[in-house]
């Protein structure tokens, strides 16, 4: 199950058993490198305060040599494979790409946006849910907001006619009922436009019928039909869509285990064979749903765009899938009785002595259970995130003072979970890569739902009391908690045990995470809102088609308003730097970039991240109807 445990020479480093200190992990999926000094050491800064922090720093857990680090960054790390290089880089090769910005932010930023726009925007094969079924749906084309897919192509009233009065082999009843709707407009002799809405009345009460069992036929009220949307292809959803976003979430899932020193999967079965099986059992369960017809193919609710519930079984398909690598490592260590001391005793001895002896569960085995529970809280919080935009979007139109109230609500909600499960990161699991990692999913959770709000703002007052508020919780919040007075309060509060240097420190890294996670997130924001309402998909994402007669909601409102938010973002935040330097001294994007250089495994663990969280809210904001 697990890869064999390495020997290390340990003499002179901190004691790994000490409750303060940060443990490697008992079981090592690879072999870890010799930390190398941050950056500020390196270019040595000028100014002494500075510099003795950043040697500190270096000095503060230093992390134990291995014989085998030369596998990642000797003489055999250039004969890896391309694969390996992407998904386990060296020290050297990460050092390259952090050194250039134009680099990082190609790797950090660019190139994850550019999967999912990709990804989003590979035309979805839709058909007309009012035209006979057909294996092979065409790939849809851009439609202008104001025209209807539905008339681009009429049929003459016979063949109307005759094709509605075909038996329908699900129900004799739904065909009735079409084709009473379509002989009482041949008897008035109606032209063949003023035949459209009626001929979609007659498909729509022979779908009501067959389905509900009744004649009620679906409208706004008013005795006006609703159109219905289209029917996108089941197989493309799940084997291109869907088994994208299911092979990230796995591949997520697979990094943090790889951050936490152990490998998931079965050692006689493989990581790659591991992978697949559990990616090709999710895709089965989904098609099983699908022909079962466990959960409606159909939303029912033609003005529904979010069908939150229906997709919050997908989205818990994949979260249950994500689970079982937990499950599988839970159950191995079971198996072998990790979870208790095992003591070496006779036979006699195990006869008289072995019940008295007290049953502790080995440290190893409790940080496991603690490393769970943070990843169940990760996962929490994305359904959460779901829960509250589907009751904002539901409750259509607010006030600036409504979005603001959802904005803080979220926030605390975030910020809630984030601390919890930072805790236990940082003081049970004594992991500082995952905790980098954690905290910079979190930021990606809260942003990615406070950037799609933009698309349901009415006005520029909306726009201006939110980010008014965010730009000066950055510009005070983040340097106000550097001074020695605030940490003070909090360790007299009994809310920080840090000294004040490794305090300002974390403060930093943590700003520098927010940074990046915003800039992520919008930039991702702005190229998805333009691909959806333009692109050939407008049709399955209504959410960003801007077409509702009367909506005060326009793509040109959102996309001016979101770029002046994303600038005055970048202006507090460099204002807020500005200010870390000046008055203490901080040099927040060293300080952030010095993790990547000391843990290599990071830099994919973000990225894999980033494609997580950005696939989870395109799939949550697609229409799903199938045939």
């Amino acid at each position: 199950m697990f890869a064999p445990m390495r020997a290390g020479n340990e003499a002179g480093t901190t004691n790994w058993e000490e409750p303060s200190s940060y443990a490697p992990g008992r079981y090592r999926a690879h072999p870890t490198g010799v930390r190398s000094p941050p950056l500020g050491v390196v270019l040595q800064p000028a100014d002494p305060a500075a510099q003795a922090r950043y040697v500190r720093r270096a000095l503060r857990v230093p992390r134990p040599p291995d014989a085998a680090a030369d596998d990642l960054h000797g003489p055999r790390a250039q004969h890896r494979s391309w694969t390996m290089r992407l998904l386990r880089p060296s020290k050297d090769e990460v050092d390259r790409i952090v050194d250039s910005w134009w680099k990082r932010w190609s790797v950090l930023l660019v190139m994850p946006c550019a999967l999912v726009w990709i990804w989003c925007a590979m035309p979805f094969p839709v058909s007309d849910p009012n035209e006979p079924w057909i294996p092979f749906p065409d790939i849809p084309q851009p439609f202008p907001p104001s025209h209807s897919h539905f008339s681009s192509a009429l049929p003459s009233p016979t063949s109307a006619l005759s094709t509605s009065l075909l038996p329908n082999p699900s129900s004799s009843l739904s065909s009735l009922a079409a084709s009473s709707f379509l002989l009482s407009t041949r008897s008035l002799n109606m032209p063949p436009l003023a035949q459209i809405p009626l001929r979609w009345l007659s498909n729509a009460a022979a779908a009501v019928v067959s389905e509900a069992g009744n004649g009620t036929l679906p409208g706004d009220g008013d005795g006006e039909p609703v159109m219905l949307p289209v029917d996108a292809n089941f197989y493309f959803f799940l084997f291109f869509f869907y088994g994208a976003y299911l092979a990230v979430a796995l591949l997520f899932i697979t990094k943090c285990f790889d951050l936490y020193r152990l490998n998931w999967w079965p050692s006689r079965l493989g990581g790659l064979p591991s992978y697949t099986f559990f990616w090709s059992l999710s895709l089965f369960v989904g098609w099983v749903l699908y022909k079962t017809r466990l959960l409606p193919n159909r939303s029912g609710i033609p003005g529904n765009e979010l069908d939150w519930e229906r997709k919050s079984v997908w989205v818990g398909l994949a979260f249950f899938t994500m689970a079982l690598p937990a499950a599988v490592c839970w159950s191995a260590l079971r198996r072998d009785k990790r979870m208790t001391y095992r003591h070496s005793m006779t036979e006699t001895q195990k006869t008289f002595l072995e019940r008295h002896l007290p049953q502790r569960m080995p440290r190893s085995y409790v940080r496991f259970l603690w490393f769970i529970s943070s990843l169940s809280i990760a996962l929490i919080c994305l359904l959460a995130g779901q829960g509250y935009a589907s009751v904002y979007l539901g409750t259509l139109p607010h006030s600036s003072i409504d979005g603001a109230v959802y904005v803080w609500t979220w926030v605390a909600t975030v910020n809630l979970m984030m601390i919890v499960s930072c805790w236990i990161l940082e003081s049970k699991v004594r992991s500082r890569a995952l905790l980098f990692v954690f905290k910079f999913y979190f930021m990606l959770v809260y942003f990615c739902f406070y950037r799609n709000l933009f698309a349901r703002l009415r006005s520029p007052d909306q726009y201006g009391l939110l980010q008014l508020l965010s730009s000066l919780w950055v510009v005070v919040y983040y340097p106000l908690s550097m001074t020695r007075s605030c940490h003070r309060l909090l360790g007299w509060l009994g809310l920080v045990t840090k000294d004040y240097d490794e305090w300002v420190d974390d403060a930093a890294i943590s700003f520098w995470i927010r940074n990046l996670a915003q800039n992520v997130t919008m930039v991702a924001f702005l190229g998805w809102l333009t691909l959806l309402h333009f692109g050939p998909n407008s049709e399955v994402y209504p959410y960003f088609r801007f077409d509702t007669p009367g909506d005060p909601y326009t793509y040109k409102l959102t996309i001016i308003a979101s770029s002046i938010i994303w600038a005055s973002e970048l202006l507090s935040s460099l204002v807020a730097r500005l200010i870390c330097d000046k008055a203490f001294g901080i040099d927040v994007t060293n300080l952030g970039l010095d993790e990547l250089r000391e843990f290599p495994e990071l830099l994919p663990a973000l990225v894999s991240t980033t494609l997580h969280v950005l696939m989870d809210m395109l799939l949550f904001l697609i229409k799903l109807n199938f045939r």
